[in-house]
């Protein structure tokens, strides 16, 4: 396990890890995520069980560098390093709709690393390196889609 991130909701209810791991079954690095059951009441020195879940529906290529926030709702929103198009992009997932493997970063800006992800009642914001230069992307909180540069 490797690049652990954790976030936790503003009322302490939802707590969310996200991780890159290399199991003995794959080639490259995956990214995982779970929810922590009890959130921020999750008893200390109890050994808890987690339902963890790929960030991706397709584990060829490699993720790194998850970055993950949540909401004032609970809902999670991950981000990553992804190669599986070919080039290093950023891609994403969230659970409000377990909408998963969406671009944020576009092949023309070229190798997009770096992420960092924050969220507010107006949906999220995410940052990320490109071309030697801050690229940023708002999601909206409906469908949390890249709307904007």
């Amino acid at each position: 396990m490797d690049a652990p991130a954790v976030a936790g909701s503003p009322d302490g209810k939802a707590l969310a890890v996200a991780w890159m791991d290399r199991r003995p079954d794959d080639r490259d690095a995956n990214v995982y995520w779970a929810l922590i059951p009890g959130g921020f009441r999750a008893m200390p020195g109890v050994a808890l069980k987690v339902s963890e879940a790929p960030a991706t529906n397709s584990p060829s290529g490699k993720q790194t560098h998850p970055a993950l926030t949540m909401d004032s709702q609970g809902n999670m929103v991950l981000i990553w390093e992804d190669s599986r198009p070919g080039w290093q992009a950023i891609a994403a997932a969230t659970s409000r709709t377990g909408k998963r493997n969406f671009l944020l970063s576009d092949r023309s800006e070229g190798k997009a690393s770096y992420p960092a992800v924050a969220a507010g009642e107006e949906g999220a914001v995410v940052v990320y390196e490109a071309d030697r230069k801050v690229r940023l992307r708002l999601l909206q909180p409906a469908l949390l889609e890249a709307v904007t540069e």
